[in-house]
């Protein structure tokens, strides 16, 4: 592992250095002492401009130029204080704790994160290999309380305004791995009473706060119940608990009726660091900047996890990489670690011991396991590392016992494999207790001598490795006095043990373990975690994979032909130090308990082999009965009991809700004995499981978990299995569609075509391929393969839900091939027989059919219809899923989402937006098609809105997402993506990129969807866009009308939004062109059709024509008719937006400028420019080529008003 290189910035005032705590604002000169005791000079000065930018650096949404502006002040500043030899050390890229320790309370203001390293221009907060730790001089933590267990409080107030406490609630609890105590409404009394009170027993070791942030007479603190708790209060009920407390976690919301951003916690989180009497706490995690409301879940998901076993620094270091990882960049640079130094460890005598082998120096992972195990141990009551046979429960073992060499006594091993755990016990009192009893004695005289000398013993600690059998445990083991006993054993049932299971090791720790810690060339890391998945994640199969010579590569070529325990057994065989070593024979020697007279026994040992074949996967219990009635057993409770004896023996482990789980290598061992029975006896209770299970995308939900079984069952299908097995490879095609894995799917339908016989199934098979078909864009083939399928139905006559569902998917090919009447014509016969199987109350499938119709009228423009069919669809599956997710529920959401954004109603749409987003991410995980679909259509609101970073950053994650999904540039999906990401960069100035976007959309579209498909008249739309955002109108006039022929082709007429918004640019090309009275027509009609299309409402596509047809009356010399068409446009357009900075705001506000100049309203008329050419500089940045035309106007203005002024005091 690479060391750490420390660098320590220590900063102090060179005047008024007597009151550190107080801040000092003004020019001043700060020393850095370096650790060799050179010292260094530089001069800061605390100016307008400095604590400007600093303010716009503490706003949710940061001011970038200012950032780089106060990072490049500091960045000269540390450069006279030392930095070039700081940055050589950072450049290496090896790990860099940086400590921040300041005798100078303002310094800890300045955010020195944004410093950026040459030449790759990051800043500190981008490098993930710097962890910067704040640090007050001369606070050392508090001594620790000995014998502390994990044991978090988690407090909350909504004195501020709401928080998400149901969120964090339940993030804390699933994540955090110890003992939680909720105070509600938490004031800062009952905090305290809290903590004294648990002081005596149970003291907590880890508090998290919620609330609200704020400021009171320019202090930083927390709003709670009993009112606004600064630092110094904080610090006054928490400071004293710094014995125990090894972590505080403060995680704050601005206060809604705060001004000052409060999710700034400096002040408090430093007043906290400093502790109390008995020394600093040893972990304060806080934010310098508010965070995200997505940023502070990301934060809590990526740490609570970490925080028991790794530490608080280290569990802050991982969870800001993952917020990078999830594109938090902002919030992962936010986060803050205020830590003194840590203690140095004395290196006293180490303890009596026979520990049977030195520690592992390969040993890896398991650090939440290690740290669940120190909780635990204690005298009186054993722990036990339980797991199956190579899982490393050993190898932990020793990694505790040596561990215990530096603070207990005396450290004994005994090895209980042998049955005879007396002969184990007794073996102790010759060596190493050396008591000295006469060799007379029994060995059961000497196991209780050698158990009383533990018990008397003081601090000690017993390991019983390889343990069997529990029976007499508590008889042999010390019972009294200090010492803990630490159990090794396959049993998950011991009696009156502790349990730490050991599941595998994590993905990272597999890699370190497989290479020793060695770099792995580029092309053999895909095979490397490749090879670590097929092995389980095992540690002794890695370890032995390791010793191979083969590279990750060779070994897993070698897997996938010969199976894995053959590759390892070849690997062994080649070691001399483990030819004895069979994972063959060491699993199944933890089948000998099982009894061959005992009939419940054997039931077990034929489970263990029928779950071998569905092993690795989870495994509903229902899966296992079917399988044991399939192999004779007709007894309700001796199948339970076996499946007990398997958890009991390690062969299964059972998860929180009920589960079953076999390891891939126990399984592939088993799958070795009995194969052929066992085998039939799986896929029966799989096609018995698949043929029960409905279509629903909550029960194909459900279904997925057993994917890799289906899986199975499909590729060990015969050619002459009865043709009712299809049901498996159906279901199984359909679970991979609605996991967007259309490849796959369409090739399990196609083997399974191969083997149906009736036209029922080949229907069936047929309808699922069209899915996929559609999926994949292959729109034409869709359709063919859909109407194929609706054929066979008819004519095999089969059950109205089938062909409902068949005619439902043939419509949405239509609507990809932008055949609307045809596709409408579809969900209608889809719903009427729908509607009659429904019955009273309207199914699921009836809801999907009336979402269906809403989005064929979207694509039609007829958004008020759309709206009614989608709203409907809303409810129909609100009511009938009212608790939980439901795929169609955060589709119906998207789809009202754009809807609404359509009508204009963009805050309404947004918040329908964020609400399908979160419950794709919850269903599907941030990489589905549906949450990257959804993130497309939040970057149109948040281009929308203004918020042009914001969009493109969405945009350009969807457009990623989307490619990887469609596996080709060719897809419609992607199109649209372009399209999309398009608009933002043309508004953000980039013409360049946008033609690309544009082109390559185009290109997609019509290899996709054909010359006529609904995309492609929009796409040569806003390559006519472009041609005028370049200075080229002349060039644009033909794209335009040709989209414009198009849409009159597609739509049947005039009356479309996508017409009018054609005119709209074809009128703002005419008047660049010069052609005023033909602008003023086009943008006239522009504006009928869409007063027509969305009503006299504010919407911002008739605030754009009122905007454009303003400033062609304004040349035309209609001044006063100008004047009203800019007041309409700002006012419907203030309407929308909410009152934000919005670059579509600001412009109007420059077109009702330049009028009121015209008009010789010349001092309002430069305030208006002044504010626009603000809000532009803050929406669009200082060098758009809008901002920079809008401020070359300014000195115009600024003179008129000036020759103005007396006339207009």
């Amino acid at each position: 592992m690479p060391t750490t290189a420390r660098i320590h910035l220590q900063l102090s005032r060179l005047e008024h250095g007597e009151d550190p705590y107080a801040a000092r604002l003004g020019a001043q000169v700060v020393r850095r002492a370096f650790e060799d005791g050179r010292v260094a000079d530089a001069a800061i000065t605390w100016d307008d401009a400095l604590l400007n930018d600093l303010a716009a650096c503490q706003r949710p949404r940061p001011d970038a130029e200012a950032q780089g502006r106060v990072g490049q002040r500091l960045r000269a500043m540390w450069m006279e204080l030392g930095f070039a030899e700081d940055e050589a050390v950072i450049r290496r890229g090896e790990p860099v704790e940086l400590v921040l320790a300041f005798a100078a309370a303002e310094l800890y203001a300045l955010p020195w994160e944004l410093v950026r390293i040459e030449p790759s221009g990051l800043t500190l907060a981008d490098l993930q290999n710097v962890s910067l730790v704040w640090r007050w001089p001369g606070v050392s933590p508090a001594p620790r309380s000995p014998g502390l267990r994990p044991r978090l409080l988690f407090a909350w107030s909504a004195a501020g305004g709401r928080v998400p406490v149901e969120e964090q609630r339940a993030l804390w609890s699933a994540g955090y791995g110890g003992a939680i105590v909720e105070l509600a409404n938490a004031g800062l009394g009952a905090l305290g009473e809290l903590l004294v009170s648990a002081r005596a027993q149970a003291p907590f070791t880890h508090v998290v706060i919620l609330a609200h942030g704020g400021a009171q007479a320019g202090v930083q603190g927390l709003r709670l119940e009993d009112g606004f708790a600064d630092g110094a209060a904080l610090q006054r009920a928490l400071g004293a608990h710094a014995p125990s407390l090894d972590a505080v976690v403060l995680l704050s919301c601005d206060a809604a009726a705060d001004p000052t951003p409060g999710g700034v916690l400096m002040s408090p989180a430093m007043a906290l660091h400093r502790g109390g009497e008995a020394g600093g706490i040893r972990a304060v995690i806080g934010p310098r900047t508010p965070l995200s409301v997505l940023g502070a879940r990301a934060l809590s998901a990526a740490l609570l996890p970490r925080l028991i076993s790794a530490g608080p620094a280290r569990a802050l270091r991982e969870a800001r990489a993952a917020l990078r990882d999830q594109g938090y960049q902002r919030d992962a640079a936010a986060l803050c670690l205020l830590a003194p130094p840590e203690p140095e460890r004395s290196e006293g005598p180490l303890a009596r011991h026979n520990l049977p082998f030195p520690r592992n120096p390969d040993f890896v992972g398991y650090e939440a396991e290690r740290a669940a195990v120190q909780a635990k141990l204690s005298p009186g009551k054993p722990t036990a590392i339980t797991g199956l046979a190579g899982v490393g429960k050993t190898q932990l073992a020793l990694e505790i016992a040596s561990d215990a060499l530096q603070s207990r006594a005396l450290v004994l091993w005994i090895d209980a494999s042998g049955d005879n755990l007396v002969a184990a016990m007794a073996a102790l009192a010759d060596d190493p207790l050396q008591l000295g009893l006469p060799t007379t004695v029994s060995a059961v005289e000497r196991a209780r001598a050698a158990r009383r000398a533990l018990e008397e013993a003081g601090p000690s600690l017993l390991v019983v490795d390889h343990l069997i059998d529990g029976d007499g445990l508590q008889e042999q083991l010390p019972r009294a006095g200090d010492c803990a006993v630490l159990l090794t054993t396959r049993r998950a049932d011991l009696p009156r043990a502790q349990s730490v299971p050991l599941g595998g090791l994590g993905r990272e720790e597999s890699l370190r373990l497989l290479t020793r810690g060695e770099p792995l060339p580029p092309n053999e890391q895909a095979a490397a975690e490749t090879l670590c998945e097929a092995l389980g994640d095992l540690p002794l199969a890695i370890d032995l994979a390791g010793r191979s010579h083969h590279p990750p590569t060779a070994l897993l070529a070698r897997l996938t032909t010969r199976g894995a325990l053959e590759v390892l057994d070849r690997a062994r065989a080649a070691d001399p130090e483990l030819r004895e070593l069979s994972l063959q024979t060491l699993f199944e020697s933890g089948l000998a308990p099982l009894s061959a007279e005992d009939p419940v026994d054997q039931l077990a040992l034929n489970l263990y082999r029928v779950a071998g074949w569905f092993g690795p996967e989870r495994l509903p219990p229902a899966l296992l009965i079917g399988a044991a009635v399939y192999i004779g057993a007709d007894d309700p409770l001796d199948i339970e009991d076996a499946v007990e004896r398997l958890i009991g023996l390690g062969f299964l482990r059972r998860d929180r809700d009920g589960a079953l789980s076999m390891h891939r290598l126990v399984a592939a061992c088993a799958r070795r004995e009995d194969g052929d029975r066992a085998r039939k006896a799986a896929l029966e209770s799989l096609r018995a499981l698949c043929e029960a299970t409905p279509t629903d995308e909550l029960a194909l939900l459900a279904l997925s978990r057993l994917e890799e079984h289906l899986v199975m069952a499909c590729a060990n299908a015969q050619a002459n299995d009865p043709e009712r097995a299809l049901i498996v490879p159906l279901r199984l095609a359909q679970v991979l569609n609605l996991l967007a894995l259309p490849k796959r799917a369409r090739a399990v339908t196609e083997a399974a075509l191969a083997l149906a016989k009736s036209a029922q199934w080949k229907a069936n098979l047929r309808h699922e391929r069209g899915a996929s078909l559609r999926m994949l864009g292959e729109y034409t083939l869709a359709v063919a393969e859909s109407e194929q399928a609706v054929t066979l139905m008819v004519e095999a006559k089969a059950p109205p839900g089938e062909l409902a569902a068949a005619l439902h998917d043939l419509g949405w090919s239509h609507v990809a091939l932008g055949q609307l009447a045809e596709a409408r014509g579809r969900f209608e016969q889809a719903l009427d027989l729908h509607e009659a199987l429904a019955d009273d109350k309207p199914a699921v499938e009836v809801c999907k059919d009336l979402f269906a119709m809403g989005r064929v009228a979207l694509n039609e423009g007829r958004y008020d219809e759309a709206l009614t069919s989608l709203t409907r669809s809303l409810e129909i599956i609100v009511a009938l899923v009212p608790q939980g997710e439901h795929p169609q529920r955060a589709r119906t959401l998207r789809e009202l989402g754009v809807c609404r954004r359509l009508r204009g109603e963009l805050l309404e749409a947004e918040a329908l937006l964020n609400e399908a987003e979160a419950r794709f991410a919850r269903i599907f995980g941030a990489d589905h098609v549906e949450r990257a679909l959804t993130l497309n259509e939040l970057a149109g609101i948040r281009q929308a809105s203004g918020d042009l970073a914001g969009a493109e950053r969405l945009a350009q994650e969807a457009l990623v997402a989307l490619v990887a999904y469609a596996g080709t540039p060719w897809h419609l999906d992607v199109a649209t993506a372009r399209y999309q990401l398009a608009i933002i960069l043309r508004q953000r100035g980039d013409l360049a990129g946008a033609q690309n976007q544009v082109e390559q959309a185009l290109d997609a579209a019509t290899r996709a969807g054909g010359q006529r498909h609904l995309i492609v008249p929009v796409l040569v739309h806003e390559l006519g866009v472009l041609a005028l955002g370049a200075g080229e109108p002349a060039k644009g006039v033909p794209y335009v009308e040709r989209a414009l022929a198009l849409w009159r082709e597609l739509h049947g007429g005039e009356v479309h939004p996508d017409y009018a918004a054609g005119l709209h640019t074809l009128g703002s090309l005419k008047r660049a062109l010069g052609d005023l009275p033909g602008a003023r027509a086009a943008l006239t009609e522009s504006l009928r059709l869409k007063t027509q299309i969305f009503g006299d409402v504010p919407h911002p596509d008739r605030a754009a024509t009122l905007n454009n047809l303003g400033a062609v009356l304004l040349k035309l010399g209609e001044a006063e008719e100008a004047r009203r068409h800019f007041l309409m446009c700002l006012g419907m357009e203030t309407a929308l937006y909410g009152g934000r900075d919005n670059a579509n705001v600001a412009m109007s506000a420059v077109n009702l400028a330049q009028v009121e100049r015209v008009l010789g309203a010349h001092v309002a008329a430069r305030d208006r420019l002044r504010a626009a050419a603000a809000t532009l500089e803050r929406t669009l940045g200082a060098e758009h080529p809008t901002t920079v035309a809008v401020n070359g106007l300014l000195p115009t203005f600024e003179a008129a008003a000036a020759a103005a002024a007396p006339a207009n005091p």
